[in-house]
């Protein structure tokens, strides 16, 4: 700085040969940052290696915290919770990216390495659902809050549409039905998250459905089975109001894709007769219901 001062003040240049103080700083070798590896510079995702050891590391199932004179049983037990469902929300996160890239997929359509990397990630997560649907059965809240966000996140592809996957639901429903707690809360968690759309409201009662079936098969006839989480289910079941215009008006996990959905509807539709005959026979039919309705 004081070179510089002298220099502005004397009006002179440098000797010759002699470097100026910009020229010594541009001078100055510029120290670039270390090249990103191959797959991170290119496409931003990491490699199935670093992801298939992000999978099992998330997976190890945590020791609980050691025993301390400065943390009480309940405080363990609550920072115990808070690591599990942080490790749950990390491996849903995980395989919602998996499913947006394609890498997870329902079923498999391509040979080779593929198809095998897919099956691995089909089996990972189904470790990953057993181990929510022991946590739902010890009554975690957590666990239930992720299995609600898998749910929302793993849909399943029928003719063109994105649905509620009815699995997931049955498992949800089998798993709070099965609660070791009273599960008030759990059925709450359910109303509140799952219930709320129309799409959730029919996958619920599929699952309940599909329960009662299985509960049915147990019992045998004979009555003195197959009862273990049947007032669970009637709560459940309880959570549900079905209202008439639900599929125009309200709100969907997956909303339908209108142009797949137009023909389905179209195909169902049967044209009235010129005559008006049709309109006769509705008037006809729709007598005994208004007789029915008044007092």
């Amino acid at each position: 700085a004081e070179s510089l001062l002298n220099l502005s003040r004397n009006k002179t240049h440098p000797k010759v040969g002699q470097k100026s103080t910009f020229e010594c700083f541009h001078s100055i070798p510029f120290r670039r940052q270390p090249p990103l590896p191959f797959n991170m510079e290119q496409t931003g995702q990491p490699t199935a290696k670093e992801t298939s050891d992000r999978i099992r590391a998330l997976l190890t199932v945590l020791s609980p915290i050691s025993k301390s004179k400065s943390k009480s049983l309940p405080e363990r037990t609550v920072l115990d919770d808070q690591r599990d469902a942080k490790r749950f929300d990390d491996l849903r996160k995980l395989f919602a990216s998996l499913m947006a890239t394609h890498d997870f997929r329902e079923t498999d359509t391509e040979g080779g390495s593929l198809s095998k990397w897919n099956r691995w990630l089909q089996t990972q997560h189904t470790a990953f659902l057993t181990q929510i649907g022991a946590a739902i059965r010890g009554g975690k809240r957590y666990a239930l809050r992720t299995m609600l966000g898998v749910i929302a996140t793993t849909p399943r592809n029928h003719r063109g549409n994105q649905m509620v996957d009815s699995l997931l639901v049955e498992q949800l429903v089998e798993n709070v039905c099965g609660s070791a707690s009273s599960g008030e809360e759990l059925v709450e968690m359910v109303g509140r998250e799952l219930v709320g759309y129309v799409d959730g409201r029919y996958g619920l009662l599929q699952a309940c459905r599909s329960f009662a079936s299985q509960r049915l098969a147990l019992n045998d006839g004979d009555g003195d089975g197959g009862t273990d989480g049947v007032e669970m289910l009637l709560k459940l079941l309880m959570t549900v109001t079905m209202e008439t215009d639900d599929i125009a008006s309200g709100s969907f996990l997956f909303p339908l894709n209108a142009a797949v959905l137009g023909k389905h509807v179209e195909s169902d539709d049967e044209p009235a007769d010129e005559d008006g005959s049709d309109s006769d026979d509705d008037d006809d039919q729709d007598a005994p219901t208004k007789r029915k309705a008044s007092p």
